[in-house]
């Protein structure tokens, strides 16, 4: 990809992992890998709480548009079982 560590050639000279924050398992599993000959690439969107709905369907956008997926790929959306993310119904607006 030509990016370097986290998109940033002068990132390669500093320690990149410690630049990704709140990256849930992604930075533990770059670690391990680092310390292989496997090539290894992680997408790393951050979100807010709520529903990311939307954001994982950006994701997989830049995903597809990266690695070329599946090339003419559009109108992504969220698998059935997402139905349930938030529970069986949105929270009182009270709540907010």
């Amino acid at each position: 990809l030509s990016l370097g560590p986290l998109g940033a050639p002068s990132a390669a000279k500093q320690e990149p992992l410690k630049q990704l924050h709140a990256a849930g398992a992604a930075k533990h599993l770059l670690r391990l890998l680092g310390d292989t000959s496997i090539p290894t690439v992680a997408l790393v969107a951050l979100v807010s709480e709520g529903d990311n709905v939307p954001d994982a369907i950006r994701l997989a956008s830049a995903a597809n548009a990266l690695l070329e997926i599946a090339p003419g790929a559009t109108g992504w959306r969220a698998p059935q079982s997402w139905q349930w993310l938030r529970g069986p119904a949105d929270p009182p607006s009270e709540l907010y």
